[in-house]
């Protein structure tokens, strides 16, 4: 049974915004009609997304900030002006603007617009895509605990949350954000010396047998 009414516009398709629905919806928490999602270039993949999940899909963003309670940037962080450029007319005040745009304060964010616009900066990571992601949530100037909390429950989707303090977030995404592929890389050069030592010890033991 779903626990929220709004609905959420995604403007970038990517791995990270797919995690992210993909996980509000499997939690019930929305159904999948309230789920926008969209790109500028890769059309064959708003199709896949739609065939998957069943959620509505398009390549006008403005169209769909018109429809949107919340929207969630999820593009590139180089792709910020150019889409907000294009949603500007279509996005009003009473919007929550969700970014997990990484390095981009919401400071920058909110100097696109010419009002006060509510902004919640997020942080969460790759392991996202399995649930188990460990997001850390930080307010802009204008959005108020309300707001907060409402992306919290969007992230508690695909796994915990922490609320901090801006000037936190950037060593969090260090840390909770590159985390994981620091362990992944460990990980494989482990099984890689791993891999060596069986050689070698099946070796050392064929030398031993001849030599025997």
């Amino acid at each position: 049974m779903k626990t929220m009414d709004q609905t959420i516009t995604f403007l970038g398709a990517g791995a990270m915004a797919e995690a992210i629905f993909a996980g509000l919806i499997s939690e019930g928490i929305v159904n999948a009609e309230q789920i926008i999602a969209t790109n500028f270039r890769n059309h064959r993949k708003l199709e896949q997304l739609t065939q998957t999940y069943g959620i509505r899909t398009t390549t006008d963003r403005a169209d769909a900030v018109r429809q949107a309670d919340i929207v969630i940037l999820a593009m590139k962080p180089k792709q910020l002006k150019e889409a907000i450029a294009e949603i500007k007319e279509a996005f009003h005040s009473s919007q929550l603007l969700v970014s997990v745009l990484a390095g981009v304060s919401t400071k920058t964010i909110e100097e696109q617009f010419s009002f006060h616009a509510k902004v919640i900066r997020t942080m969460p990571n790759t392991s996202a895509k399995i649930g188990e992601s460990a997001t850390a949530i930080a307010k802009g100037i204008y959005a108020n605990d309300t707001d907060t909390s409402i992306a919290s429950e969007l992230f508690s989707a695909v796994g915990t949350v922490s609320i901090v303090n801006e000037d936190k977030i950037d060593s969090i995404t260090g840390i909770a954000g590159s985390g994981p592929a620091y362990f992944f890389i460990l990980q494989k050069r482990w099984k890689k010396r791993q891999l060596k030592l069986v050689f070698y010890v099946k070796k050392q033991r064929s030398l031993l047998h001849k030599r025997l």
